[in-house]
């Protein structure tokens, strides 16, 4: 078998150290808790879903509110190894935030193989160039890291 290594990595190696669908046995019943919590957070917190920023399907915002205004605004951007995920599933942890004065806005970006992980990198930082009064100073980039992005490059 001829596969090719990456830093003395199989690729079998790297799809475990970085996809957790692999290397965590529990991982789907987590995944289940995690979706049935998101769900509940999207019926009930006061929210603007799927507002659109591009001219893809998956091009899309979910902004919730903060419970007092004049907060800050914190970006999250889901990870699944550039290739799967969604906002849906990945907003359980937003009461935290705008129980505490934070407006929270969740990026829905197109995925490998449809695009390009640079393309990934741009899509994220266009939904917020394109939205200019959803970031106010100070605005805060969160997330799992989808491919290397910089919070800093949002203002």
């Amino acid at each position: 078998m001829n596969e090719t290594e990456y830093k003395g990595f199989r690729p079998d190696e790297m799809e475990y150290q970085y996809n957790p669908r692999v290397s965590v046995p529990e991982y789907p019943e987590l995944a289940k808790v995690r979706a049935a919590q998101a769900h509940k957070v999207r019926e009930s917190a006061t929210s603007w879903l799927n507002v659109p920023y591009g001219n893809s399907p998956r091009e899309k915002l979910d902004i919730y509110a903060a419970d007092k205004a004049g907060g800050p605004v914190l970006v999250y951007i889901h990870g699944g190894y550039w290739r799967s995920g969604s906002k849906e599933d990945n907003c359980n942890f937003v009461p935290t935030f705008t129980k505490r004065g934070a407006t929270v806005v969740l990026v829905e970006y197109d995925l490998c193989p449809q695009v390009t992980v640079s393309d990934i990198v741009v899509l994220p930082l266009r939904s917020v160039r394109r939205s200019p009064p959803l970031c106010p100073s100070p605005c805060h980039g969160r997330g799992r890291r989808p491919s290397g992005w910089d919070a800093r490059d949002l203002r």
